[in-house]
């Protein structure tokens, strides 16, 4: 019994050496790729802001105004759960004036409608989409 323990302790302490090497070099690697992964992501990185109307450059630390097309105006009142603004803003649209409404406005404001309680306000502005 005793010969087996000293065999297997020579065995673990031999295979120790390839262990710590095969560690190093694992912590090597994950030094250089959260070094370079975060100096790549920092340096062409922009933040829009919560609303969706501004983008600040975090490199100057400047803001700049971007105008929004309706379509992202209509898709950020789903987002923030405003079915009312959001239909109002599709009604307005060219498409669905001639009578087709986009097929991503149209996925979005079926799934927000599945999730938000309807009132009678949500209820009108969807019967007027439809036509």
């Amino acid at each position: 019994m005793a010969g087996i323990l000293v065999t297997f302790i020579k065995n673990a302490l031999g295979h120790a050496s390839y262990v710590w090497v095969e560690l190093t070099f694992a912590c090597i690697a994950a030094g250089f790729y959260f070094a370079f992964a975060g100096a790549t992501r920092k340096a062409g990185s922009k933040m829009k802001a919560s609303s969706g109307s501004l983008k600040r450059d975090q490199s100057k630390g400047v803001e700049v105004e971007q105008a929004l097309t309706p379509v992202q105006l209509a898709t950020n009142a789903l987002r923030r759960g405003k079915i009312v603004e959001a239909i109002d803003i599709i009604n307005e649209l060219p498409e669905v004036e001639a009578g087709n409404v986009p097929d991503g406005l149209a996925q979005g404001l079926l799934m927000v409608t599945t999730k938000v309680p309807r009132s009678a306000q949500i209820n009108y502005k969807l019967i007027v989409l439809r036509g």
